[in-house]
């Protein structure tokens, strides 16, 4: 089953290949999509994230972490067919992920 690709999905996808290396809650994500598109109308809302970045999950195109210390989820988009198969790190001061690359050998 295919989907479109809306305006505001693109501005989404956008977003999280420029942040790559963060992963973001939905108001981070919300608010810099907003303040990247200040010249367009077509910017989602807080729901409208939401609703798209299920669907993301759903695809594999995103993945979920859960911030320390806290019960709230942040987001990143997931890079290339083997990105499970990865090492990362994430710094404990700024929440920063590293994806470490390396060779696996069989």
């Amino acid at each position: 089953m295919s989907s479109y690709r809306t305006e505001q999905k693109k501005l989404l996808l956008e977003f999280l290949a420029t942040n790559k290396d963060n992963s973001l809650t939905i108001d981070e994500i919300t608010e810099g999509i907003q303040r990247s598109a200040k010249e367009s109308d077509s910017a989602p809302g807080k729901s409208t994230v939401y609703r798209l970045i299920n669907k993301l999950l759903e695809e594999g195109k995103v993945r979920r972490f859960t911030k320390q210390g806290t019960r709230q989820s942040a987001y990143q988009l997931v890079e290339g067919a083997h990105y499970s198969l990865r090492l990362h790190l994430k710094c404990t001061e700024c929440g920063k992920l590293f994806h470490m690359n390396s060779a696996l050998s069989s």
